[in-house]
């Protein structure tokens, strides 16, 4: 899909008539790989910069893990050489192996803290801002079966097309994304257009979920701020599932 396309499905979209969902949690999920990645960004990534993981719940949780299909690595494809410290970058870092939290985000200062190596993710982002450790590239590892096999035998879902940048409460886990543009499943079909709404979760609710995942990647782009500094980020992910959560 070109520019125009996406510009003209926008538009149309704003202009239609949308339903309002209430007891989203009741509904299967499914991102767009765009949304993925702004999902997958603000839901673990943050949490494992070595500057929040510090203050976050996950420092006090040794046998946290999530299902054994996520697989997120960081630093993937970068051409640069070396971090704003001047410190040399690691590609392809494990964050998450098989559900563990496997490495932090590091930088030259933060790596005393967790007793590990600096990663290379120290970023200024601009001449003014303080340098933290920062996302670059977050590849995802896809799953073996296109999502769309899971989406049309859904009766009950949410297809997520676009959502905006979130944010993350990390002394809690907690997070909050706003879902721009979602579309109503029904019946393995996507038919009536959603209002925007708020999607909040929890790191260890999560965690519990089952997350589907798509058998092919993309990539995209965006802006990430963090304390006053905006830098560029890019994602490689697949399509996401998220499945309703059991209800007792």
């Amino acid at each position: 899909m070109d520019v125009f396309q996406r510009i003209e499905e926008e538009i149309q979209f704003m202009f239609k008539k949308k339903i309002k969902l209430i007891d989203v949690e009741s509904y299967d999920l499914y991102f767009h790989p765009y949304a993925t990645g702004i999902f997958f960004h603000e839901f673990i990534g943050h949490l494992l910069e070595a500057d929040h993981f510090f203050t976050s719940p996950l420092v006090y949780q040794q046998d946290f893990k999530f299902k054994e299909n996520i697989n997120i690595i960081e630093n993937y494809g970068l051409y640069q050489r070396y971090d704003d410290l001047g410190n040399i970058i690691y590609p392809n870092i494990d964050l998450v192996k098989k559900g563990k939290l496997k490495n932090l985000l590091n930088s030259e200062v933060t790596k005393y803290i967790y007793r590990q190596q600096s990663s290379g993710n120290a970023i200024q982002g601009n001449n003014t801002a303080d340098i933290y450790p920062r996302m670059q590239h977050m590849y995802i590892c896809p799953g073996e079966k296109p999502i769309g096999d899971s989406l049309t035998r859904t009766m009950k879902g949410i297809y997520v097309k676009k959502l905006n940048m979130g944010e993350v409460n990390t002394h809690t886990g907690d997070f909050t994304v706003e879902v721009e543009m979602s579309y109503l499943i029904e019946n393995g079909k996507c038919t009536s257009e959603v209002e925007p709404f708020m999607m909040t979760f929890n790191i260890f609710e999560l965690a519990n979920r089952e997350l589907l995942l798509g058998n092919e990647v993309k990539t995209f782009y965006n802006l990430c701020g963090k304390r006053g500094s905006v830098v560029k980020v890019a994602y490689t992910v697949p399509a996401l599932g998220i499945k309703a959560s059991a209800k007792e």
